[in-house]
């Protein structure tokens, strides 16, 4: 369980950084301290929504699965339930999210990331 939500922390991580390192103003691969960044999410939309969304818009070209939405919206639910203490629900996540799929999964979802990086920058 572990394992999965600190995953989850890393892909959320690495998407952010992604978007902040191919934002106009950026110079560096990721936020420096003390600078502060966000991405504006929407209604109805997960941070990793959000920054697959941005990432689009700065010109990358990809499309996930929806075996591939459906388990980053898992493994964002297992990592809430988990941050909340609701271990009932954790238990159940669990089940539903093979370790091996998932390192798979997000394996694929980095691989089709770098294929549809843009030629050009952004100006």
């Amino acid at each position: 369980m572990i394992l999965l939500v600190a995953l989850y922390i890393v892909v959320e991580k690495s998407l952010k950084n992604l978007c902040y390192s191919f934002d106009k103003k950026s110079n560096h691969y990721e936020n420096p301290k003390g600078e502060r960044f966000k991405i504006a999410v929407r209604k109805d939309e997960s941070n990793i929504d959000a920054q697959l969304r941005v990432l689009r818009e700065r010109g990358f070209r990809f499309e996930l699965t929806d075996e591939e939405k459906a388990l980053l919206d898992e493994g964002r639910k297992l990592r809430n339930n988990f941050a909340h203490g609701d271990w009932n629900e954790v238990e159940g996540e669990l089940a539903a999210l093979p370790f091996r799929n998932v390192l798979r999964t997000i394996s694929t979802v980095f691989e089709k990331i770098e294929a549809g990086l843009p030629l050009q920058p952004q100006q």
